[in-house]
């Protein structure tokens, strides 16, 4: 397995892969009656399912060498027929492609209508010539603040809650993320912004957080890696049988019982879950004086 992705051509394959596979109109359809995602983020986000054709399929549309696919996710060499090949998935209704601050596609998700988990990387981790996809930050963006003078930046979990909030929210950009691991780039992506302009973080955590310590620890480092940048941190909190993220909330009709709360509001709630967890209250207790 290769070790490290080859992302001079990353974003170069990606998009051949997206022009390759067009999303056909009974899936946009589905989307924006289940998702209600614009014709915008379809266009910038979605593609049909990729199959094991598609090594060809580069070949004779975008005359890109098989070496070229080599360190790119998804693709590795078959140990029986020894050619590069695609790790597909069968069922897919559609693709995600991921992309970054710069707009560049830095990953590709498959998205299941019905199947657990509802999205899977294309990945070839642990396959001969593989590469392993990791779990890449995401940059929706928004529709813009009425604030010229800070960069309201908004973090969740999700491609198609960050849509959401991109459309129905005054924010510059939506940033989606696994919370677990995207701390580092979140951080790095954060510094860059705050070169430019002072940041306003609101962060929306699912309110799995309540109920899975896991989740818990990583909004609080969330938490902890935006206050490095900021002062300005807000959380929004619902109740949790209103839906799970906030795109589940709106679509639910509880819009009305969302609330911005302080992040101090937010840690003490944390607190009082966290009463039977030694570590998780010491975590919480030095994210507490972080954000003071």
């Amino acid at each position: 397995m290769n070790t490290h992705i080859n992302t001079t051509n990353q974003h170069k394959i990606y998009s051949a892969i997206a022009k390759s596979y067009p999303v056909s109109e009974e899936t946009k359809e589905f989307l924006k009656r289940t998702y209600d995602l614009s014709d915008k983020q379809i266009e910038a986000h979605i593609i049909a399912p990729i199959d094991t054709n598609i090594v060809d399929k580069l070949s004779h549309s975008a005359g890109i060498q098989t070496s070229e696919l080599i360190g790119i996710p998804g693709f590795f060499r078959d140990p029986v027929t020894n050619q590069l090949t695609f790790y597909s998935y069968d069922g897919a209704l559609c693709a995600i492609l991921n992309r970054n601050a710069n707009g560049e596609i830095n990953g590709i998700m498959a998205k299941f209508k019905s199947k657990k988990p509802s999205s899977l990387w294309y990945s070839s981790k642990n396959l001969p010539e593989g590469m392993t996809s990791g779990a890449p930050m995401g940059v929706i963006q928004g529709m813009g603040s009425e604030d010229n003078e800070t960069v309201h930046i908004a973090v969740c979990a999700g491609f198609f809650n960050a849509c959401t909030i991109a459309r129905t929210m005054r924010i510059d950009y939506v940033i989606y993320a696994n919370m677990i691991q995207c701390s580092a780039e979140l951080s790095s992506y954060l510094l860059t912004l705050a070169d430019t302009r002072p940041i306003s973080v609101l962060i929306l955590p699912d309110t799995i957080c309540w109920s899975n310590p896991l989740v818990m620890k990583a909004i609080l480092k969330i938490i902890t890696t935006v206050a490095n940048h900021t002062k300005n941190i807000q959380m929004l909190a619902w109740p949790s049988h209103c839906g799970t993220n906030y795109g589940d909330v709106l679509r639910n009709g509880f819009q009305s019982k969302v609330r911005i709360r302080p992040t101090e509001a937010f840690l003490s709630a944390a607190s009082k879950y966290a009463l039977n967890n030694n570590n998780l209250l010491q975590y919480i207790d030095n994210v507490q004086s972080k954000v003071r």
